[in-house]
């Protein structure tokens, strides 16, 4: 039996070096977090201001918060359709320096800033919002205390659940007079989006569930244990022969039992394999795999590991240029994911769930389930569960768009064939093959941006299924994916 602190020892080492999880909103277009909310920061084309909401929706006792938003207005005003709301993920990502990133880059159709306004909602504990200084205070003590944000976690964990800022989303279109809204959501922001539409369907015009999250998700161990299985895909398609998949299931039963293995030229340490396996299951924009790939193959077809030793230890792992906004990031994700759950488990019934992860997915599979599936066991606080997606088809009057990554490796290809399910009839969908990777439109794919913009201008007449290559990805001028938003915050 795999001890499981040798495991997580391993991967703990792994994430401080900076590869385990990739980053998080903490990047070149985060707030500064020390910003006052009465005081706003405004990105340059933008009108901010601060929206006065109730503090607990659940137990609404008068008390209120402030909530930061950003809109940039359309520039064809004759011909401006309504507001598209934009979510980038997370849950720990903020909106609105993303939103004007994303504006400023150019990687919307034209289009879409002309005939939109752009509204970027800050949501709560991210930007400048509020909770996002308490988080952050907390957040920063985590590494030498585990037990920081226990308190907020305790009593104000559900302020900042997916139900509440799905409500704050919706009194900021009160407070704009917008009879209904467009939404667009990329990975975590599909759960609001689609969230959004169970609980006001009659407030959608339309609906883009980008990198889609599952529509039924029950708590966190089934969250990670559905990741695990999206990584494995993500890895036999990399691997490129069923062979090199056997021989690497074989390496890490052997790995996780014992901590090293023996090969023809030198050892295998569980620290390195792991910086292997997350490379291997990382989106192609950070480059890992491309960094590795020719080592782990030498090990794979030759038994030689001196090669992936060296290519793993110059891997240039993705650092956070915010420390502190990464570590509120991460005590927002906790925070959310646990408060959200709709059937939380006690330690032991996740224990019990040991045996399912390794079944589902023989490589990723331990190593996920004793490093994250016991995240929300025995969760102390107050939740606020999110309903499953139910009679959709009925509840909505418009279609929906879905794109959906085959080998999307933060929100599984079955969470967006689930999604699709629930809209049922409603569901426009789009395929993206031939690539590893996470958020898809307006990264510079013609077939699946001009889709996408062809349906947010007139959802009635999207095209019911598309498929598009994913290799075909435009390029940056260093070789990479064109860089996007939802790449920044890589936990959802």
């Amino acid at each position: 039996m795999m001890k499981r602190t040798l495991l997580v020892s391993a991967v703990s080492t792994i994430l401080l070096a900076g590869c385990g999880g990739g980053g998080g909103s903490s990047n070149q277009l985060s707030t500064a977090i020390e910003t006052p909310v009465d005081a706003p920061d405004c990105a340059t084309g933008f009108v901010c201001d601060t929206l006065v909401v109730p503090t607990n929706y659940l137990n609404d006792d008068g008390s209120t918060v402030e909530v930061f938003y950003a809109i940039h207005k359309a520039t064809d005003e004759a011909n401006r359709i309504g507001t598209l709301f934009v979510n980038f993920g997370g849950p720990g990502g903020e909106a609105h320096t993303t939103l004007a990133w994303l504006v400023d880059s150019g990687q919307f159709d034209p289009k879409i800033v002309e005939q939109f306004d752009l509204v970027a909602l800050d949501p709560r504990g991210t930007g400048q919002s509020a909770y996002a200084k308490e988080l952050t205070q907390c957040a920063t003590k985590l590494a030498t205390d585990i037990n920081a944000c226990n308190a907020f976690n305790t009593t104000k964990a559900a302020n900042i659940s997916t139900n509440t800022l799905v409500k704050d989303i919706d009194a900021l279109r009160t407070h704009l007079g917008e009879e209904q809204i467009s939404f667009l959501g990329y990975s975590y922001g599909t759960r609001v989006g689609s969230v959004y539409a169970n609980t006001y369907p009659e407030r959608v015009r339309a609906l883009v569930l980008d990198a889609p999250m599952s529509p039924d998700l029950s708590n966190a161990a089934e969250f990670f244990k559905d990741d695990a299985a999206g990584y494995e895909l993500a890895a036999r398609f990399r691997l490129e022969s069923d062979a090199r998949y056997q021989t690497l299931k074989d390496a890490s039963y052997y790995l996780y039992q014992d901590g090293v293995l023996q090969l023809n030229d030198g050892e295998l340490t569980l620290d390195t394999a792991l910086g292997a396996l997350y490379a291997l299951r990382e989106s192609s924009s950070y480059g890992y795999w491309q960094h590795q790939k020719a080592g782990a193959f030498e090990l794979l077809d030759n038994g030689n590991t001196q090669l992936l030793n060296s290519l793993v230890a110059s891997t240039p792992w993705w650092q956070p240029q915010n420390p502190a906004d990464d570590a509120r990031a991460s005590a927002m994700f906790k925070a959310v994911l646990c408060a959200d759950e709709l059937s939380p488990l006690t330690n032991a019934e996740v224990w019990a769930m040991e045996t399912d992860f390794s079944t589902n997915a023989p490589v990723y599979g331990p190593v996920t389930f004793h490093y994250n599936a016991f995240m929300c066991a025995d969760w102390p606080g107050v939740q606020d569960p999110v309903a499953p997606l139910t009679d959709m088809d009925v509840k909505l009057q418009t279609p929906i768009l879905i794109i959906g990554g085959e080998y999307d490796t933060r929100t599984s290809y079955v969470w967006a064939e689930a999604m699709a399910q629930s809209f049922a009839s409603l569901t426009r969908f789009i395929r993206v093959e031939n690539v590893v990777e996470h958020g898809f439109s307006y990264r510079g794919s013609d077939c699946i941006d001009d889709a996408t913009t062809a349906y947010l201008l007139d959802p009635a007449a999207a095209q019911d299924f598309l498929t598009c290559d994913g290799g075909l990805m435009k390029r940056s001028r260093t070789g990479g994916f064109k860089p996007h938003p939802v790449q920044q915050n890589p936990r959802r």
